[in-house]
């Protein structure tokens, strides 16, 4: 996919599945839920603004923009499906969130992976961002390959490049205490996955979601943010194709 927004509209499909990845992420972080959207549904993978480029592209981006590159294409496929899912990993599930709220009678299902409620980083987290700005790949430990994978801004060692990203996780930290404030107002199914070893993402964020008896909640015990253990995978890949299969049409 290759940091590629990839969208499949099918004439006459009663839903579509609407796809959004994370700040500073990339839509083939999805890459383990394509296949399995049935192929009866439309699929919309976004590639947010500013994401897919270069940190200047990322820097002069916005939350605003984000939030209405969701909201805008929620609004065009609401009119010509009768369903859609949002699925959204880390940023992309407060953005989701944000959508379901706005659109609860289309809407139908929120899936979200690694909600950042409580955002943090830990020394592994720290230890991506050096390999991704200093290491040759070939040097990578598997997470940090993992994590450079999910990481679709092109690397500069210009400084002047990056003024603009102080304000853009300013304004992610500001999202998700909006959010969590928002929470007893989901209305729509929805399910979220936390990873027990998220090394961005502290456990109080699962305390939190468990409060709300509309969310759904799972613990993924041996993931990490952008890591799934073969069990936790295939787990949530079952749950993802279940769900998708209530809405097939008999």
């Amino acid at each position: 996919m290759a940091h590629k927004e990839y969208i499949k509209e099918v004439k006459d499909s009663s839903t579509a599945v609407i796809f959004t990845h994370g700040i500073m992420g990339t839509p083939d972080q999805f890459r383990d839920l394509l296949p399995l959207v049935p192929k009866e549904f439309s699929v919309y993978n976004l590639l947010l603004p500013g994401h897919g480029q270069t940190p200047k592209d990322f820097s002069d981006s916005s939350m605003n923009e984000w939030e209405q590159k969701l909201c805008k294409t929620v609004e065009y496929v609401e009119s010509k499906h009768e369903n859609i899912i949002l699925v959204g990993h880390s940023m992309g599930t407060l953005l989701s969130i944000d959508a379901a709220l706005k659109h609860p009678d289309k809407v139908k299902l929120l899936f979200l992976q690694a909600v950042p409620l409580t955002p943090r980083v830990k020394p592994e987290a720290v230890s991506y961002a050096h390999a991704i700005l200093f290491k040759d790949e070939k040097d990578y430990t598997y997470a940090q390959a993992q994590a450079k994978a999910s990481y679709s801004i092109s690397v500069e060692r210009d400084p002047k490049k990056y003024l603009g990203w102080p304000r853009r996780f300013e304004e992610l930290f500001r999202k998700a205490y909006v959010i969590t404030k928002k929470l007893p107002c989901i209305t729509t199914r929805c399910i979220a996955f936390q990873s027990e070893e998220d090394e961005l993402v502290s456990g109080r964020a699962e305390k939190i979601l468990r409060k709300h008896p509309n969310i759904i909640t799972h613990t993924l015990s041996q993931s990490t943010h952008y890591m799934y253990s073969e069990d936790d995978k295939e787990f949530m890949l079952r749950v993802f194709r279940e769900e998708c299969e209530k809405f097939i049409e008999k």
